[in-house]
């Protein structure tokens, strides 16, 4: 309490002092550089992965809860942004435990002081397709839009098909939900997927969705 009094009478002693001298009040505030949007401070990329591990040292205080990795992948194909980098380094943060990151992901980089940081768990793990490309099996349940029109999945033919586990699920009406046709096909206890996106529509769904409820577009 002390401190906070010395504070807001040595502050008012300096607005005193401008005043009588003729300064502008507004000169006493420290001056902001004008940063980068955080849209331009962002590159989304298609990697491999070299390494992924955590980091044994404690955090600032203002992320107690989080826990800390580094990671390391090769760049196999820019989707949004720039490196002249053929691999990067990047820290990653995280409430709950990561024990290890896939081996194909499209991967969301923010540019920091301090180096490159994961956005905020942004990554979605991508697949090889017998064409030589990468895509995620999913569909777009809440209808996203991309300059008004739904970004609408794509049929995928995956090197190794992906089939969902959904043994654990006894509500037909559930599953029939959650893998609807014709994004996935119930085969006994699974569901194969059929239908996804590849790495710039799937840039495109969290652009004008979690990145743009975040403020970067």
């Amino acid at each position: 309490m002390r401190l906070l009094v010395i504070t807001y009478l040595l502050f008012n002693s300096v607005i005193s002092f401008c005043s009588n001298s003729g300064i502008p009040k507004d000169s006493i505030l420290p001056a902001i550089e004008n940063e980068e949007p955080d849209s331009v401070k962002l590159f989304v990329f298609v990697g491999e992965k070299i390494f992924f591990k955590q980091r044994n040292r404690l955090l600032p205080e203002w992320r107690f809860f989080h826990r800390k990795y580094v990671a390391k992948f090769k760049i196999l194909k820019p989707v949004y942004g720039f490196s002249e980098e053929k691999t990067v380094k990047f820290i990653v943060y995280s409430h709950l435990p990561l024990y290890d990151f896939p081996e194909y992901a499209l991967l969301f980089m923010n540019k920091k002081k301090h180096g490159l940081e994961l956005e905020y768990r942004m990554w979605s793990e991508v697949k090889k397709t017998t064409d030589g490309r990468f895509a995620e099996c999913r569909t777009n349940y809440n209808e996203i839009k991309n300059e008004g029109k739904i970004i609408e999945p794509v049929p995928l033919d995956l090197e190794e098909p992906e089939y969902i586990d959904i043994s654990m699920i006894e509500d037909k009406e559930q599953i029939a939900n959650r893998f609807p046709k014709p994004y996935y096909e119930i085969v006994g206890d699974s569901a194969k997927c059929l239908m996804g996106f590849y790495p710039r529509e799937l840039f495109l769904l969290e652009k004008n969705s979690v990145l743009k409820a975040r403020g970067i577009f």
